[in-house]
């Protein structure tokens, strides 16, 4: 082949590229060069400069081949750009739905087998992640086939986040990390909001098989020791169970401590949070989470003579964070730990060491109770303050540093279970034996009639009217209705139990005599009453339970 051949091979080959339509299939693309080429009839051995004139066909060929590969659908022939621009059809759709749907099915299900756990859909993170697959459900259409393509890879990111162990939560967010992608304050929160949801069940366990007091059975086996052996999962006495519940617990994001009673406890480990994150997050929440740790240890019998010294320039920086933001997710829970340090500051110092803070903070809002410390301790002559003047004094912070409206209750979620409530419900619901309830384990939940309320709920969500019905008492009522007028009165509640559920997140308690009010607290600031009493020595719900409820639904 002479220049003069080269030259016409190319102007041909342009020529049939020219021709051929803007969008085209594969084969047309392929025919219509081809149609340009003739047979090769004979194979040769190249020269130099025909090799050279070859890869010049081959690179030209490349380039305009590439063009069109790369802005055409194989199996319409229409560009990309087009293709993403178009409505999808229904079918593509609703197997988007579908595909959805069986991912979040298929993720709770692996979650309850791996947490060894039967209702861990009725997790707050796992309905809250049902209700983000059912809002995708509802939706009858999007603009373009782009569109449905991000909003399914965006739920199906979400389901693979929040429907996962806690340590696999973790890891996807250090992994954003490692990709360079920011980590929001929000899946921070996310995380350590599973953490608090799961912690409830595994604290019962830790508390109920009496692994709070477990030992290494060793002389050197005291408490900071031991407790260093749980955090490395070091340990090597005790059956298989209890070595891997303590493996999980570390796996899971908490750290043990040991109380000023020898009681070992676990919490959210907020030290690897801040070292994975810090820089990653906004300072607020390092400062929040800064925070935490530093209440924890105040309680860790193993640290806090060595944390002492630094509360005053915690107990204000935690202060100036709840001023500067009143909006802040978790402000409630940083009011409750602004009002520990606070606590642990007036009633573990003299009045020498109190009269620190305002030299160097004159305007902190500690410095009226200081005062009011200081005036008592000097009056009553003695060096303590009794409890129920810590419990005035305390009531005296304004009303932007008091947690929860100053509502002394409880934070939690009416459901799950523990799996040792649900044993004693079984139980009970077999022998209506109210001496079955007294094994109730209700660690940090509150007091024993709450579960008893819980329990009640539970029977009412899973449609058992004659455990509920035993659970009532109908003292005050003139006519004792039968189960039957008790079942339609409940049904005619038209009570959502799960969805109250996944709203509450406070109880408190007020007893007025043989009465005993529970305030449930909603999200949205919503409060519900929920009535019992104290009937021959047990505590039972009241009929009606919900009084709102009977006289407007729910």
């Amino acid at each position: 082949m002479d220049d003069r051949q080269f030259e016409e091979r190319l102007k041909n080959l342009k020529n049939a590229y020219d021709k051929m339509p803007t969008v085209s299939s594969t084969n047309t693309i392929l025919k219509n060069i081809s149609s340009q080429e003739k047979p090769i009839q004979k194979r040769r051995k190249l020269k130099l400069p025909y090799v050279a004139s070859f890869i010049g066909v081959l690179l030209i060929g490349g380039l305009i081949g590439g063009q069109l590969l790369s802005q055409t659908d194989f199996s319409t022939g229409k560009k990309e750009t087009e293709v993403s621009q178009q409505p999808p059809t229904e079918e593509q759709i609703e197997a988007a739905k579908n595909e959805l749907r069986g991912l979040f099915e298929r993720k709770v299900d692996e979650l309850g087998e791996k947490l060894d756990f039967e209702d861990v859909r009725l997790y707050r993170f796992v309905q809250e992640t049902n209700d983000i697959v059912t809002s995708f459900e509802e939706r009858t259409s999007f603009i373009n086939k782009k569109e449905l393509t991000n909003h399914v890879n965006k739920v199906k990111d979400m389901i693979n986040r929040r429907i996962s162990l806690p340590q696999e939560e973790f890891d996807y967010l250090i992994e954003k990390v490692k990709d360079e992608k920011s980590v929001s304050d929000e899946e921070i929160f996310d995380y350590m909001d599973k953490l608090d949801a799961i912690h409830e069940n595994l604290n019962a366990i830790w508390h109920g098989k009496g692994y709070a007091v477990q030992r290494s059975g060793t002389v050197e086996g005291t408490d900071p020791i031991y407790v260093d052996m749980l955090n490395s999962k070091n340990v090597k006495v005790g059956d298989e169970a209890y070595i891997q519940f303590v493996e999980n617990i570390v796996d899971f994001g908490y750290v043990f401590y040991s109380d000023k009673e020898n009681m070992i406890h676990f919490e959210i480990n907020t030290d690897q949070i801040i070292k994975e994150f810090e820089g990653e997050v906004s300072e607020e929440i390092i400062k929040y989470l800064e925070s935490k740790s530093y209440v924890r240890n105040l309680k860790d019998v193993s640290t806090v003579s060595s944390v002492e010294k630094d509360i005053i320039q915690k107990l204000v920086t935690l202060e100036q964070l709840i001023i500067a933001n009143p909006t802040f997710r978790n402000i409630d829970d940083a009011k409750s730990l602004y009002r520990d340090m606070v606590g642990h500051f007036l009633w573990n110092n003299n009045n020498e060491t109190l009269a620190v803070l305002p030299e160097l903070y004159p305007n902190s809002e500690v410095v009226p109770l200081i005062e009011e410390v200081k005036s008592y301790k000097e009056g009553e002559k003695i060096t303590y303050v009794p409890e129920e003047i810590r419990y005035e004094i305390m009531n005296n912070l304004p009303n932007e540093f008091l947690p929860f409206g100053n509502d002394q209750g409880i934070t939690l979620s009416l459901f799950p279970l523990t799996e040792q409530m649900v044993e004693v419900y079984n139980l009970f619901k077999g022998n209506n034996e109210w001496e079955a309830l007294s094994g109730i384990i209700f660690y940090n939940k509150g007091t024993f009639e709450l579960v008893i309320a819980r329990l009640y709920l539970y029977a009412l969500a899973n449609g058992d009217y004659e455990t509920a019905y035993t659970l009532t008492d109908f003292s005050t009522e003139k006519n004792l209705p039968d189960l039957g007028t008790f079942k339609a009165n409940i049904i005619a509640e038209n009570i959502d139990y799960y969805q109250l559920s996944k709203e509450v997140v406070r109880a408190s308690r007020v007893q007025e005599g043989q009465r005993i009010n529970y305030i449930l607290s909603k999200r949205n600031g919503e409060k519900v009453t929920l009535q019992m009493s104290l009937k021959d020595g047990f505590e039972k719900v009241a009929y009606p339970a919900f009084p709102a409820f009977s006289e407007e639904g729910y």
